[in-house]
């Protein structure tokens, strides 16, 4: 981190490995546009960074003021997220807090994290007249000890039955999974489904190590996490392991339709806004490959095995998984040529594939997108999953 004036430029910090600013992912658009950084004279920096599927907020005391300083002090912490916040002169803390069970709340802290109170009861009314499932954080060790996070939603009303499995991969790949309330998980636990999210490898708030181990390599260790994450969590006696979906937007889709190929332990799965073809996205996403380049280590040109072999197209005839395609037409990030082609290489191969174009949408089509289109794209999703899921045996 870098403090810059047009007269001088410092280092705040040195070597911490944080990912300061970032929220992890769901399914609204709070804490990615709002500010995450606040200069407090006397203080330092206040920042949100996340750990371990958590936001949490800290001071951050410059080298250069204070010889001690360049470390982190944790202020707020917990299972939840901070997804935004404000500090007063004399460092007082208004902060907006989410956790599974609430979409989120107004509160109030001093400097230190302390005497923390709730401000708002925005959402107490709604709450009272719904019922939402309880999450449980599941932990599990990947085949080479590496501690894997997943957050287990439970169906609000215990199922009689064993119940079917929703496993959902975040985006990115580097955005994660955590403590943070989701409208889609809730909606879909309603429905009957146990629902989970996880962060394999890829994802932040776990160190630089454990987010850059995938750069050039997606659907290796990446790949192996999410196997392992479902295996562990169809072992509870409460779910059914012969009812597995699959699920993810964006890299969640480029993972839905590299493991499909690799894999028959999901009944159907289900990609949207998906990386399928890296060659024609290097020259089609709206940021012209550069964020591809980056991940691989180069350009098409110079990496064309790489870029071949990491994508989910090059192995689609090996897909024996029933799959649902979702893109938004206005898709710039991953246009909707990226289905197409995925839809295309399905259809040649005699793979069982069904592909919803959502006119008039972008790739944040989950987080920004009309209405009328969230309500064509839930019934386009509930149908397959009934038809896929819960009315075979």
């Amino acid at each position: 981190m870098l403090e810059v004036s047009p007269e001088i430029e410092s280092r705040i910090t040195d070597r911490l490995d944080i990912s300061f600013g970032l929220c992890v992912q769901s399914d609204d658009l709070r804490g990615y546009g709002d500010s995450s950084l606040d200069w407090k004279e006397g203080f330092g920096i206040l920042s949100r960074y996340p750990e371990r599927g958590t936001v949490h907020l800290g001071w951050v005391e410059p080298i250069e003021r204070n010889p001690a300083g360049g470390v982190l002090h944790e202020v707020l912490k917990g299972d939840r997220s901070i997804l935004s916040f404000s500090a007063s002169d004399s460092g007082a803390i208004a902060f907006v807090s989410t956790d599974p069970t609430s979409p989120g709340e107004l509160f109030l802290a001093t400097s230190d994290g302390n005497n923390e109170r709730q401000l708002t009861d925005r959402n107490g009314a709604w709450l009272s007249e719904v019922q939402l499932g309880e999450v449980s954080l599941v932990s599990v060790r990947a085949t080479d000890a590496i501690l894997l996070d997943a957050w287990l939603l439970a169906p609000p009303v215990k199922p009689t039955t064993e119940a079917p499995l929703i496993l959902s991969v975040h985006g990115g790949p580097h955005w994660p999974a955590g403590w943070r309330f989701s409208f889609e998980n809730q909606r879909l636990s309603a429905l009957g489904y146990y629902v989970a999210v996880s962060n394999p490898r890829g994802g932040q708030g776990y160190g630089e190590e454990f987010s850059s181990s995938i750069n050039g390599a997606w659907g290796q260790d990446d790949f192996e996490d999410v196997k392992h994450v479902a295996e562990q969590l169809s072992s509870n006696p409460s779910i059914d392991g012969s009812k597995l979906v699959l699920m993810g937007a964006s890299y969640g889709g480029f993972m839905v339709c590299w493991a499909i190929a690799f894999t028959t332990m999901f009944r159907a799965a289900v990609a949207e806004n998906a990386v399928i073809d890296l060659v024609s996205l290097a020259g089609t996403t709206s940021d012209g490959g550069y964020s591809m380049a980056e991940e691989i280590g180069g350009w098409p040109e110079s990496h064309a095995d790489t870029y071949h072999d990491m994508s989910p197209l090059t192995y689609a005839h090996q897909v024996q998984t029933p799959l649902l395609l979702i893109h938004g037409e206005l898709d710039q990030n991953c246009p909707i040529g990226q289905s197409e082609q995925m839809y295309s290489a399905l259809r040649r191969s005699g793979g069982e594939v069904s592909f919803v174009r959502i006119p008039g949408e972008g790739h944040a089509m989950v987080l920004n997108g009309s209405w009328l289109h969230r309500l064509q794209r839930w019934k386009a999703l509930d149908a397959f999953l009934e038809s896929h899921v819960l009315s075979m045996h």
